[in-house]
Order: structure tokens, then C-alpha cells, then sequence
């Protein structure tokens, strides 16, 4: 009898395992993907940490513990500024939860306060924001896709009208760049992105957002102390926390409320330069 009580209660624990919704929150070792990751890990929801520090991940995994000692966490440590590196962080998801993934919150990014060259020779703001995001879904939407009810968020921003608020690749060349434009541009090729890729895909539910002006290091360090506090910065959470909503595919949400983005998202001939200029740059 004892026995098979203990078998019934393993076949109950395996089934809570795999029954468990996963999480990939990217940029999760601080401000608002850290807030989102320790509220999805207490939904129970098994959330991947990602972050390019691996002190970083394992103060954010100590700290998510200490509040919801029966979180499932996993670490992984990759720079998304590297097209190789993106690749690895896809290989590894897959590796572990290549038949189950509800939901991708595209969140990390960048605010440069000088241009840097990647070694991929790639702007370092359009590798981090735009390209790697790019990458990232196409290596990861086949399991979204047969996963059902799945989502993707892709974390865009009301700055996407600085510098024009029309898709230009130039505001990331020496000419043309400074910090806002370059800034503002990636996240107007972030929301196109998400656009684009909504047309092309009716599983996961892909959305994109403004998460709000939060006081992270990034708006600290480019507009000063002028958001809310991050703890109060749920948008992106609220968004994925499910069950996903198909009439919020291919929108824009600000202040968790249906928006307009700039014109050249809804520009079809826009996004496709924007997918075949990505294409070419993240081609092996």
C-alpha cells in the first residue's frame, strides 16, 4: 500500500512538472525583466533567467527565492550582443524545453551613451535591441508555435517616434547617430518586428508594448529620475501572464491599453526592408 502511494504521488509530481507553464523573460538580472521574472515565478510558472552576468543571475535567482521559496528558476548567461551568443542561449532553451514554452518576454536592451561596433561589426543598439530579438524568435517560434496558448511580448517603447519615428537604418550610422535616435529607432524596428511577425504566425499571441517610464538604470541614465518606481512597473507581466488573448495579437499596448505606433509599423513595404535587412545581417 505504502508503495503505491509513493508511485501515485511521483506520477503526481511528474505530471505538476510538466503540466508547469515556462517562462523565458530575457534582460532579467534587473529593473522591470527582474520584477516580471519574480512575479511569473510566483504563478509557479518555470521561468528561464537570462542575463549576461552570472552574478548577476545568481543574486536575482537568490533574491526571487527569498521571496517565493518554491520557485523554479534556471539560469542562462549569455550576451545577446554576439549573433553566436544569441544562437547558444536558443540551443539551450531548446535543449531543456524544446516540446513546451508558453511564454518569451523579449525584454533586454540597451541605451548606449556612445556608439560601439560589435564583433559582428553591428551598431551595438541595433545588435542588442533589435537583432538579437529577431534571432531569438526565429530560432524559438517552431515549440511557441506547437505550444498552445503561447505568447511573446516584445518590448518596445514610446520612444519609438524620437528621431524621426520613421524606419531609418542610417540612425545607426556614424552620420546620423546619437544616443536617442539610435535608441528610439531600435525600438520602432522592435515593434515592426513584432508586427511583421504577427502576420506570419497565429500561434503565439505576439504583442509588443510600451512597459511604462520606470526608473530602471537605462532611464536613470538617458532622462534621470523621472518614472515610477519599478515595483510598480507590472505592464509586461500583466501582458503574458495568461491564458493568452488572441484579440491582443499584433498590438501595441501602452499603459496595458490598445495603442498607435509609429507609421512605418503599419507600413508593409517598411517592415519587409526591415526582415530582409535582418535576414542578410543574421545569416550564418
Amino acid at each position: 500500500m505504502r508503495r503505491a502511494l509513493f508511485a501515485a504521488a511521483g506520477v503526481r509530481s511528474i505530471v505538476s512538472v510538466m503540466s508547469r507553464p515556462v517562462a523565458l523573460v530575457t534582460g532579467s538580472t534587473d529593473g522591470i525583466g527582474r520584477l516580471t521574472s519574480a512575479l511569473l515565478a510566483r504563478d509557479d510558472f518555470t521561468v528561464l533567467l537570462h542575463g549576461r552576468s552570472q552574478s548577476r543571475l545568481g543574486e536575482t535567482r537568490e533574491e526571487i527565492l527569498s521571496q517565493t521559496p518554491h520557485a523554479h528558476l534556471e539560469t542562462y548567461c549569455y550576451d545577446l550582443q554576439t549573433k553566436n551568443s544569441v544562437l547558444a542561449l536558443a540551443a539551450d532553451v531548446l535543449s531543456k524545453h524544446g516540446k513546451h514554452l508558453d511564454v518569451v518576454v523579449q525584454n533586454a536592451g540597451v541605451f548606449m551613451q556612445e556608439r560601439v561596433v560589435t564583433a559582428d561589426n553591428l551598431e551595438m543598439t541595433f545588435a542588442v535591441n533589435v537583432c538579437a530579438p529577431f534571432l531569438l524568435a526565429q530560432q524559438l517560434l517552431p515549440v511557441l508555435s506547437s505550444t498552445a496558448g503561447s505568447r511573446m511580448l516584445m518590448v518596445s517603447s514610446i520612444s519609438q517616434s524620437d528621431g524621426g519615428g520613421r524606419y531609418d537604418m542610417s540612425k545607426f550610422e556614424h552620420e546620423s547617430w546619437d544616443s536617442y535616435s539610435s535608441y528610439g529607432q531600435s525600438k520602432l524596428q522592435m515593434a515592426m518586428l513584432s508586427h511583421q511577425l504577427s502576420t506570419k504566425f497565429t500561434n503565439p499571441v505576439i504583442m509588443s508594448c510600451d512597459p511604462g517610464t520606470v526608473n530602471t538604470k537605462m532611464l536613470l541614465a538617458g532622462w534621470g529620475r523621472c518614472g515610477i518606481p519599478i515595483s510598480s512597473a507590472t505592464d509586461e507581466y500583466e501582458l503574458v501572464k495568461g491564458p493568452a488573448d488572441a484579440t491582443k495579437h499584433g498590438k501595441y499596448f501602452v499603459g496595458l491599453r490598445e495603442s498607435r505606433c509609429s507609421s512605418s509599423v503599419y507600413d508593409a513595404t517598411a517592415r519587409a526592408a526591415l526582415w530582409s535587412h535582418l535576414e542578410e545581417t543574421t545569416a550564418p
